[in-house]
């Protein structure tokens, strides 16, 4: 619990916190392990997505990543079955597109 982490003086400041910092600094010292100075010197650095989902951040920020970050992760057997089935079809002459 983070009130036991923190001497009186650190809850005060924590208090005075809006709830999108208090959070932020939640996750310093709990998940990352940041003490509560660090984590007060970190807030900037933080950006806070509330109830978003990782998939959720993906999808949001997919514009974020690198071809090569994302060529990792494809599996590329099951995106040609889906792009096919979608009317992508590939012959020996190229790819067509029918929509």
């Amino acid at each position: 619990m983070l009130e036991d982490k923190l001497s009186k003086e650190e809850l005060k400041l924590y208090s005075d916190l809006n709830f999108e910092d208090q959070k932020k600094v939640e996750y310093l010292i709990e998940d990352i392990g940041s003490n509560f100075e660090d984590a007060l010197a970190d807030l900037e650095r933080i950006t806070f997505y509330p109830g978003l989902t990782i998939r959720e951040y993906i999808q949001d920020n997919l514009h974020l990543f690198t071809k090569k970050q994302l060529m990792t992760y494809l599996d590329y057997e099951k995106l040609e079955r889906s792009l096919e089935i979608d009317g992508v079809t590939e012959t020996e002459e190229g790819v067509f597109e029918y929509r």
